[in-house]
């Protein structure tokens, strides 16, 4: 591995730290706040044995439906609210981010790596965070938080109210 490429990702964390970023809440850092209906947690970890490849998982647990649109009548009240502690979807993310050797002037290979609801693995296909720049439009001043800043910005269920 080349010596120069660890040594910019080593200041890339440095630099995210000295910001206030602790990187296992990117979520904080980017200002996601959590709803009382959606939950966001973002986490990017570097690999112990290979420093050039990055763990980022990014979850939501959402709640899809109002307390009044579930409320049974005739249940008490107590047991109305345990039934609506368990109405979340919990979708999680899992990607591997390689950073070439020429980083930051040739952009990140993203593999995912695992696509899960509420425990379940499932095909996951869109937004893809490698085509999110087309052809010659990498900027080499796009560090890797902003990109999954503005990955995470595109996915939907990630974002919702």
């Amino acid at each position: 591995m080349s010596n120069s490429a660890e040594r910019f990702i080593g200041r890339m964390f440095h630099n995210l730290k000295s910001d206030g970023c602790n990187t296992k809440k990117l979520d904080k850092y980017f200002g996601w706040k959590d709803t009382e209906r959606n939950i966001r947690k973002i986490s990017l970890t570097r690999d112990t044995d290979y420093k050039r490849c990055l763990h980022l998982t990014i979850k939501s647990k959402h709640r899809d439906y109002d307390v009044l649109e579930t409320y049974l009548d005739r249940l008490p009240r107590d047991m109305n609210n345990i039934i609506y502690s368990y109405l979340f979807t919990v979708r999680e993310l899992k990607y591997i981010i390689n950073i070439p050797i020429n980083y930051p002037f040739d952009e990140p290979k993203w593999v995912l790596k695992k696509y899960s609801e509420n425990g379940q693995s499932k095909p996951y296909y869109e937004p893809d965070p490698n085509a999110l720049y087309c052809g010659q439009d990498h900027s080499p001043s796009m560090h890797i938080d902003r990109e999954i800043l503005l990955y995470c910005s595109l996915i939907s269920w990630f974002n919702q109210e």
